[in-house]
């Protein structure tokens, strides 16, 4: 097939609009016209009643035909006039806005469709100005059907007014279950009442009335509601009777569940006791007590003004364990047959498991869908033996037909070439439809990062064959992003990222980023604003490229200033990478190539020890002639990197249960660099819940290795440990090993001297950390939320942790004063309590740690250790 002089509709969304697909059967005298008035129809609800459609079929060879479909759109409807009666909420102008916000314009196509979008339009506007009894007509013009009038009857305007403590006027139309667009009508009041009354009688108030009192003044109506609630029901004394099977905790556990809202907090209404009946009948039947029978009994203890308390007790016969003796299945589909049998003998014999039984059975009809029989559904029938401790089961599935993918139509691309969308798209024509390939279809377009919304629709009469629809909302080509943080560790970071995207309209794009952050000076909360910290670097990236499955990226360094505690550095350079899967997926892995220059512009000389290459580059035979050959530079190295990552937890941002892993290496080769060096780092991460607690292993090391005797990685390269990142009980960096330095030895100025000199009498020494060459890092968190405790603070939580830790030089050559003088221990060790809270502007993470050691070694205070450690962070860093 094939259209010619169709220009306000694509050839696509023709075939779409007229069912036409290759292999179907067409016989002109039967479906020419049919063909000819869905086309002609769909150009109707465009605006254009005068289209014209003429159909010729010309036959290729024996039982197949080719469709020429001419189109004469014909003039399009326009509308010449659009008259606005006078209304007291809206000026005429303010409406003309809301409809052409609708669709409907002066000179543009009009249709039905867009009159009564406009209608509608200017009623919710009426009503959003507190008009709720607005009525809107629109109507043809009697001189020409090319004039649309609207006739407005604005009403009164309704003002709420609420007497309930606690409830604000603009809740009420909410509570008595009115929407916003909604308009209100004279049933609307009592239904509502009876719709308030009805939730307070669920939230344990039985008796309670709601009261109102309508008034209208002129053009204006006033609805004042008042409650009257009565005393509150309440649960006092919770009673079991022949349970024998569960502990009395357990299903009193049970029942808080089945109604959180009344039981779970106290409170007792008859349709929560029933609602625990029910799921206290389902805990049991579910254990195989298929013959279980529970009454429930409500009586009153005592009454007062303001509650009434209520004794509940459940009598439960629990009934005869029951087995499954055969387990039946009809109308599964051949392929998946040897899937049933497999459930069959899990269950066959088993005491019965009404839970586990029906997630198989929804596994299998899964199974079905997957092969393409979309419709698929099944249902349990279950019959007793007479001995009443037997059971049979018929699964029943009704497959349903087998939906084949007839055909794709993209819409909404206007920048993005279409073969990069269709490359995203799993499913095959003529294949069966999948709704897990479906679903992998819409995460790999968004991972494409082009579009702001994605829509997969399928469509078609026929439940043989289906068409897929896939519509796209673009992002714009151009985006400035900001963002922050701040930390009691790192100090204040901001950032600014400009990104051109979906470049030559294959998904590619240049992102230029700047990032400023300061400091703090030494312990004190003062910005340390004369050593800033910045970064500016271009990124290419090129996703799909060199094939579908890989994406690249190009990295330029411009410049780099890292600020840390005990130096400070200047980098340059480049990079240039592929990675395969991604972040989004659950797996990741990714290979590049790196060449950076290095500037060492200041460093605390007791953070340097022997071995390290800057003792090479800087040209000392000692660490006090460190400061004398300052700033040092460049060191460049360059080599390969490699990085994997396995993600299963539920969420990336607020994972509740499942596992991370990640491995990072970098090896620096012979290219540039005087030595070939190895940094391999890896991680795990493991969440498990506990209920509503949850409990966070993470398990970390890394190891370097230097080429030469008594050598070790740079200064940067180094792993160092402590921090609100790592161990949350010791100051950043400052775990591992340390070299003791003489105060009298570091360059201050001659007119200093004296000062320093008094300042430092009674502690002339002090201790630098300076990493080491590998670290183990462990941690134990459990998290309570404060909703949990009976708090209302969603996305609270508390948390209690342990972390333990450390630092090491892997080769005894290479020595720091710590090591030599009062070793520490093997692992160093802290504890603590911490909030977690999420906000709009980012996850705030506060934390108290404990270093014990401060109280149990004597050589923790002398070289600068804390009895405790306070983190706070907010933001992005």
């Amino acid at each position: 097939w094939s259209f010619e002089g169709n220009a306000n509709y694509s050839s696509r969304e023709l075939a779409l609009a007229g069912g036409i697909a290759l292999g179907d059967r067409f016989l002109e005298e039967e479906d020419s016209p049919e063909l000819k008035g869905l086309l002609e129809n769909a150009y109707a609800q465009r605006g254009y009643p005068a289209a014209d459609v003429r159909i010729q079929m010309e036959a290729v060879d024996e039982g197949r035909v080719r469709l020429l479909l001419t189109i004469d759109e014909g003039p399009p409807r326009l509308l010449e006039s659009l008259e606005l009666a006078e209304s007291p909420a809206l000026s005429r102008w303010r409406m003309k806005r809301v409809l052409i916000r609708a669709g409907l314009e002066e000179g543009e196509p009009f249709t039905p469709e867009l009159m009564e979008a406009g209608r509608l339009a200017v009623e919710e506007a009426h009503r959003q100005r507190g008009w709720l009894e607005a009525r809107v007509n629109a109507v043809l013009g009697n001189q020409s059907v090319r004039e649309v009038v609207f006739l407005i009857e604005a009403g009164p305007r309704v003002t709420w007014v609420s007497k309930i403590e606690g409830l604000d006027a603009e809740d009420l139309p909410n509570r008595f279950g009115m929407q916003e667009a909604d308009r209100l009508r004279a049933s609307d009041l009592e239904d509502g009442r009876e719709r308030f009354e009805r939730d307070l009688r669920l939230e344990g108030w039985l008796e309670a009335e709601v009261l109102l009192d309508v008034r209208q003044e002129g053009d204006r109506k006033s609805i004042t509601v008042d409650v009257n609630r009565g005393p509150r029901y309440r649960l006092d004394v919770l009673e079991w009777v022949g349970v024998a099977s569960f502990e009395a905790d357990f299903l009193e556990e049970a029942v808080e569940e089945a109604a959180p809202e009344t039981l779970g907090i106290g409170q007792v209404t008859p349709d929560a006791v029933e609602q625990a009946r029910e799921a206290l009948i389902d805990l049991y039947e579910a254990k195989g007590h298929l013959q279980v029978h529970i009454q429930a009994t409500l009586r009153e203890l005592r009454r007062t003004e303001s509650a009434v308390d209520q004794h509940l007790e459940f009598r439960i016969d629990e009934g005869p364990l029951v087995r499954l003796a055969e387990l039946r299945f009809m109308g599964v589909v051949e392929e998946l047959e040897a899937q049933a049998e497999a459930i069959s003998q899990r269950f066959v014999s088993q005491v019965v498991d009404h839970s586990a039984i029906e997630e198989a059975v929804s596994d299998l009809v899964d199974s079905h869908r997957e092969l393409g029989h979309l419709d698929a559904r099944a249902r349990i029938r279950w019959v007793m033996e007479r001995t009443g401790d037997t059971t049979l089961a018929e699964v029943i599935v009704e497959s349903g037909e087998q939906a084949i993918l007839r055909y794709v139509l993209v819409r909404g691309n206007r920048k993005t070439l279409r073969r990069v969308i269709e490359d995203s798209i799993l499913l095959e024509v003529g294949e069966p439809i999948s709704p897990s390939l479906l679903g992998d279809t819409r995460r790999k377009l968004y991972d494409l990062g082009l579009f702001s919304s994605v829509d997969l629709r399928l469509e078609g009469d026929e439940d043989h064959a289906r068409d897929l629809v896939v519509q796209v909302r673009e992002k714009p080509g151009l985006a400035i992003e900001v963002g922050g943080g701040v930390a009691t560790d790192l100090g204040v970071r901001a950032f600014s990222r400009l990104v051109r995207r979906n470049l030559f309209g294959v998904g590619h794009k240049v992102t230029v980023l700047g990032e400023l952050g300061v400091g703090y000076e030494g312990e004190a909360w003062r910005l340390d604003t004369s050593s800033p910290e910045w970064r500016a670097a271009l990124r290419y990236d090129a996703p799909r490229f060199p094939s579908p499955s890989v994406a690249s990226h190009v990295d330029l360094l411009v410049n780099e200033r890292e600020q840390e505690p005990t130096y400070r550095l200047g980098r340059s350079g480049g990079a240039f990478g592929v990675q395969i899967g991604g972040v989004e997926r659950g797996f990741q892995l990714a290979f590049g190539y790196r060449f950076f220059g290095h500037w060492l512009q200041d460093v605390d000389p007791g953070a340097i020890v022997l071995g390290d290459p800057w003792v090479e580059v800087l040209g000392v035979a000692s660490a006090e002639e460190i400061p004398d050959a300052l700033p040092g530079g460049p060191r460049w190295e360059s080599g390969p990197t490699f990085l994997a990552i396995w993600d299963q937890r539920d969420d990336r941002f607020n994972p509740t249960e499942g596992s991370l892993f990640s491995v990072q290496m970098e090896l620096t080769d012979p290219g540039v660099a005087d030595r070939i060096t190895l940094r391999a780092e890896g991680q795990v991460q493991t969440i498990v819940p506990l209920g509503p607690l949850s409990l966070q292993l993470t398990a970390g090391g890394g190891v370097g290795w230097a080429q030469g005797r008594s050598t070790t990685l740079a200064l940067e390269k180094r792993f160092r440990m402590g921090g609100a990142n790592s161990l949350r009980g010791f100051a950043l960096d400052t775990v591992g090993p340390k070299n003791r330095v003489a105060i009298s030895d570091l360059p201050w100025p001659d007119q200093l001297a004296p000062v320093v000199d008094e300042l430092y009498r009674d502690n002339p020494v002090r201790w630098v950390p300076t990493g080491g060459d590998s670290m183990a890092r462990f941690s134990l968190e459990i998290l309570v939320p404060l909703e949990t405790l009976k708090i209302p603070a969603s996305g609270t939580s508390l948390v209690a942790f342990v972390d333990a830790g450390n630092v090491f030089f892997t080769d005894p050559t290479i020595l720091a004063t710590s090591i030599v003088v009062d070793p520490e221990p093997l692992l160093r060790v802290g504890s603590g309590l911490g909030v977690r809270v999420a906000t709009p502007v980012g996850p705030v993470q506060v934390d108290f740690g404990m270093n014990p050691a401060y109280y149990t070694a004597s050589w923790a205070e002398e070289r600068g250790e804390e009895p405790w450690r306070f983190h706070l962070s907010l933001g992005s860093l």
